[in-house]
Formats: structure tokens, C-alpha cells, sequence
């Protein structure tokens, strides 16, 4: 098994919808996810990004991304109000919404790296992680990843 990596939304959507740019590499990270390669984590709120975002489409389409996801070998990080509180302190420091609680997702289950093609938001959260590092230990939080690594659907190759 390679890296232990929480997988952001957007790859999902990149994959089922074979996007010209990211979706064989999409692809390939979901592959590599579903055969064991990586060990991959996800949550629940990926799993209502997808319904709610595709659900304007189409929500039939919403209901099929969905369930597949939920269908790949994908552990799910617990969401809880833990991880909330720790979102909100985040979201204090670098105002990312919704990326706030993958962090907290990823930081609650001691795993440093995501993949993701939501670059602007996760290099600026990468840019300020030693703040939120400190800030979270200044509220006693017990954070054990000391560096957050950013691997984009173009970089995973090289990586593994």
C-alpha cells in the first residue's frame, strides 16, 4: 500500500464525468483507491457536496455519484461536533468553508495528505498550516501532523 490520503470532492466529479483535462487521472487515483494502492479516506460530507452540487443537474445523475461513492473502498472519517469546533478554528485563520472540515476531517484521523485539484484554497491552507497547528494546540487539541501535503491529480503520478 502507498500513502494514506483523503480524497477531496472534486475527484470524484473529475472521474465520473470524464472531464477532458483531469479525468483519467481522476480515474486512475480512484483505481488506485479501490484496489488497495493508496488508502484512501473520505467522509460524508463529500458524500452531500456530491448530492447537493449534482442535484442541480441532475438529480438523478446526484443519486448515482453518490451511491458510487459511497460504494468505493474509501474509509470514512467520523464527522462529529469535534471535528466542527476544530473547523470553525480553521476557518478563523484562512476562511475555506467547507474545506475547513476536510481539514479537520484529515487532522482528526492523523492523515497529512490530500488530494485535490481545489489548489488555490488547500496551497493557501497549506501556506498557513504552522498557524493553525498552533492555534489548535493553544486549545489543546492533540494534532499530530506536523507538515499537510497537497498532491493534485497531475502530481499523484509522480508521487506513487
Amino acid at each position: 500500500m502507498g500513502i494514506r490520503a483523503y480524497i477531496d470532492t472534486n475527484i470524484i466529479v473529475y472521474a465520473v464525468f470524464h472531464h477532458t483535462k483531469y479525468g483519467s487521472e481522476c480515474e486512475k487515483i480512484l483505481y488506485d483507491a479501490q484496489n488497495g494502492r493508496i488508502e484512501a479516506y473520505g467522509s460524508y460530507l463529500v458524500a452531500i457536496e456530491l448530492l447537493g452540487s449534482l442535484s442541480r443537474i441532475d438529480p438523478v445523475i446526484a443519486y448515482k455519484v453518490t451511491k458510487y461513492y459511497l460504494a468505493l473502498n474509501i474509509k470514512m472519517c467520523e464527522l462529529n461536533e469535534l471535528t466542527l469546533t476544530i473547523a470553525g478554528i480553521i476557518n478563523t485563520i484562512v476562511n475555506v468553508r467547507y474545506d475547513a472540515i476536510h481539514l479537520a476531517l484529515m487532522l482528526s484521523h492523523d492523515i497529512d495528505t490530500i488530494i485535490t485539484n481545489d489548489l488555490d484554497d488547500w496551497i493557501r491552507i497549506k501556506r498557513n498550516y504552522k498557524r493553525i497547528r498552533k492555534a489548535l494546540l493553544e486549545e489543546n487539541y492533540d494534532i499530530r501532523v506536523r507538515e499537510l501535503k497537497v498532491i493534485s491529480s497531475s502530481t499523484y503520478k509522480q508521487v506513487m
